[in-house]
């Protein structure tokens, strides 16, 4: 079938040329059938749509060593989803250190914060942070200035 140019002369008795078919739109709202589908102007998608708002992340650090066994630490994992459902959070994952004074995880838990746009941290206990005041003060400072982070504590688990 030809979309445009002249009928032939078939005896249709169409003389005139044939209209040409309109390309199908590709660009601007969706089409659906006859209706145009446009996004919401009127606050975020999720709203709109009735999606649950997205949860902000929350981090866990903790500082473990051979004391602690399987069970103590699935008790503080658990106490950190508890926080993170209770204050609206999204609990991502928990860093751990495991050797005394090295602070490892804790520095890739920093860059994670950045990286992922987080800013909050839950600890079971600020000693987890430092036993020493002062270096547990700096540790601070560091989550603060470099990631705008707050700092929550789980309490015992």
């Amino acid at each position: 079938m030809r979309v445009c140019g002249p009928l032939p002369a078939s005896g249709s008795g169409r003389d005139r040329p044939a209209r040409a078919l309109a390309p199908p739109r590709t660009a601007g709202p969706a089409m659906h059938g006859r209706l145009r589908r446009y996004e919401p102007v009127a606050g975020p998608v999720s709203q709109v749509y009735g999606e649950p708002p997205i949860r902000p992340l929350i981090y866990g650090y903790a500082r473990v060593d051979e004391e602690n066994d399987d069970e103590q630490i699935r008790r503080m994992q658990h106490a950190f989803s508890r926080l993170a459902d209770a204050e609206g959070f999204c609990f991502a994952t928990t860093f751990y250190d495991d050797t005394p004074g090295w602070h490892g995880a804790f520095f890739e838990l920093v860059d994670e914060l950045t990286r992922a746009g987080a800013h909050h941290v839950v600890v079971p206990s600020l000693c987890h942070l430092s036993a020493h005041p002062l270096l547990r003060r700096q540790l601070i400072t560091r989550l603060v200035l470099a990631a705008d982070a707050q700092l929550w504590v789980s309490g015992p688990p």
